[in-house]
């Protein structure tokens, strides 16, 4: 979903024609850029050409721009309409960490703050309704998208942090394992060389969908 502009968000301020998706579009913008502490009622004002008391006539607090934030990512995983269930979950399931690989000042709020806007619920309705095409019984389906979105989200955040400014710095000191004190350690050391995410998000995926068609 294309972003506004900061001229184009700023212009429809000026007639008048400001709304909630313009000021999470923008919100958003800044969280890309900056990180999630870029963002402040008065960064995002200034940033829309507004005032922070105009922001409060579209969302009470902070938090409701943030879940509309979210609303935005998440309208941006695709799901797909034929397929077997678990090949359809596979795909929603990558497609939810690769929103999330795009935005990942965004990691927290799904986490921390969960979203219950129409994309959201029409998310997780489909996850919930591929389990249950795939047999699982409703408390089981419930549990079982539980473990996939939480499995999506930690292994991004995982991702992210192998990849950042100290990873090379705990790369180093796992490869210096003494191998007499830490054997098992010191043998995979040669290979937390790069970034092998990718793979371990499908390998992961795969244990989690092959243990739920044995439930199946």
């Amino acid at each position: 979903m294309p972003q506004a502009s900061p001229r184009a968000a700023a212009a429809r301020v000026r007639r008048g024609t400001l709304d909630l998706t313009v000021i999470a579009e923008t919100a958003l913008r800044i969280i890309d850029q900056g990180g999630i502490d870029a963002l402040t009622m008065r960064t995002l004002a200034a940033e829309l050409g507004s005032s922070v008391n105009t922001l409060y006539w579209y969302a009470r607090t902070k938090d409701e721009i943030l879940a509309a934030v979210g609303e935005l990512v998440i309208a941006q995983v695709h799901i797909p309409d034929g397929g077997d269930w678990d090949e359809r979950l596979a795909t929603i399931m990558k497609g939810l960490r690769a929103v999330l690989l795009a935005h990942p000042g965004l990691g927290a709020i799904g986490v921390n703050q969960p979203t219950s806007g129409p994309a959201s619920l029409r998310l997780t309705n489909e996850i919930l309704g591929l389990l249950r095409a795939g047999g699982l019984t409703e408390p089981r389906a419930l549990a079982a998208m539980r473990i996939l979105t939480g499995y999506a989200y930690g292994t991004t955040a995982m991702g992210l942090a192998y990849v950042s400014e100290g990873a090379e710095a705990y790369r180093t000191h796992i490869r210096g394992a003494s191998p007499d004190q830490y054997p098992h350690l010191a043998a995979v050391g040669p290979h937390l060389a790069g970034d092998n995410s990718n793979e371990t998000f499908e390998l992961g995926l795969q244990l989690i969908l092959d243990g739920l068609r044995r439930r199946t």
